[in-house]
C-alpha cells in the first residue's frame, strides 16, 4: 500500500531529532509522523506547521520543509484545504501571464521606458481569446496559505 504522506515524515522526524526544539514541538511531530491515515497526518502536521512557525527562534529551515512536505502530498492528493479547529492550511494554484519569448510581444503590450511586457494587458487579451505571440497563460507552482481561524 503506498504511503501518501511520506514525504511529510522526513521533515517530521528531524523536527522529532532536534534536541534544541521545546519538547511540545518535538511531540506534535512525533505525532504527526506517527499517524497511521493520510488525513491524520496532514491535520497533525498542520498544527506542527502551525506551532514551529509561532516559535519564532527557528522558523525558517523547518517550516519550509513541513511547507514544501505538505503541499507536495496534498497537491498529489489533491485535497485543496482542512481545517485544525483554529487554522484553515490550504494551496491554491493561479494563472498568470508567463511570457515565453519578449521580443515577439506586440508593441501594445509593451510598457515604454525601459519596454516591458504589460502582462496586465496581456492576461486580459488572453482571457479574451486572443492569441498574442510571445505569451500564453500558464498555472504558477501551487503555494501553501496557513490562515488563522475566527473563533
Amino acid at each position: 500500500m503506498t504511503d501518501h504522506a511520506a514525504p511529510i515524515r522526513g521533515p517530521l522526524s528531524a523536527i522529532m531529532l532536534d534536541a534544541d526544539l521545546p519538547r511540545a514541538l518535538r511531540i506534535l511531530a512525533a505525532d504527526a509522523h506517527d499517524a497511521q491515515e493520510v488525513e491524520a497526518t496532514l491535520l497533525r502536521a498542520g498544527r506542527a506547521l502551525v506551532a514551529i512557525e509561532s516559535f519564532a527562534a527557528r522558523p525558517d529551515a523547518l517550516a519550509k520543509q513541513v511547507r514544501e512536505a505538505l503541499l507536495s502530498v496534498m497537491a498529489d492528493l489533491g485535497a485543496p484545504s482542512f481545517s485544525t479547529g483554529t487554522h484553515t492550511i490550504g494551496y491554491s494554484e493561479t494563472a498568470r501571464v508567463r511570457i515565453t519569448d519578449p521580443a515577439l510581444l506586440p508593441e501594445r503590450f509593451l510598457v515604454p521606458q525601459p519596454p516591458k511586457p504589460d502582462t496586465a494587458a496581456i492576461k486580459a487579451a488572453l482571457d479574451a481569446g486572443e492569441t498574442v505571440p510571445g505569451a500564453v497563460i500558464s498555472n504558477s507552482s501551487p503555494s501553501l496559505f496557513v490562515r488563522s481561524r475566527k473563533a
